[in-house]
């Protein structure tokens, strides 16, 4: 049980589907992002590179070295912070998206990084 500012004693909600859910998926985008770190690291170094195009070439480079998939990675697992240890037990910071204004921008730029790489996937194939 936590005690709120008031002095009257609540009882928090059970987490389990909400933020257990959420950090089952920011353990699947990990792995999927360890994933593509592999498949990057081969597609460098084979011998493939040669035969392809500038343009592939770029695309890899803007979405995987220039940090788009990074900055994706680190914005989402910057969220889980926020919600597992910053807010821990805070039911009042569930609706608001954190106890903090701070959480605001780091879903903005979340948002923008991945249709970021969204468009550029789409616009090349």
């Amino acid at each position: 049980m936590s005690t709120a500012q008031t002095g009257q004693s609540t009882t928090l909600p059970a987490f389990d589907n909400t933020l257990g859910a959420l950090y089952i998926g920011s353990s699947l985008a990990t792995a999927l992002y360890g994933a593509i770190c592999i498949q990057t690291f081969l597609y460098v170094t084979s011998n493939r590179t040669r035969f392809d195009s500038w343009p592939m070439k770029l695309l890899v480079f803007i979405l995987f070295c220039s940090g788009l998939d990074t900055a994706h990675q680190f914005l989402m697992l910057a969220g889980m912070y926020h919600f597992l240890i910053t807010d821990y037990a805070n039911p009042v910071a569930l609706p608001t998206g954190g106890s903090t204004s701070s959480e605001a921008p780091v879903i903005y730029d979340k948002g923008i990084v991945g249709i970021s790489t969204i468009l550029l996937v789409q616009l090349f194939f």
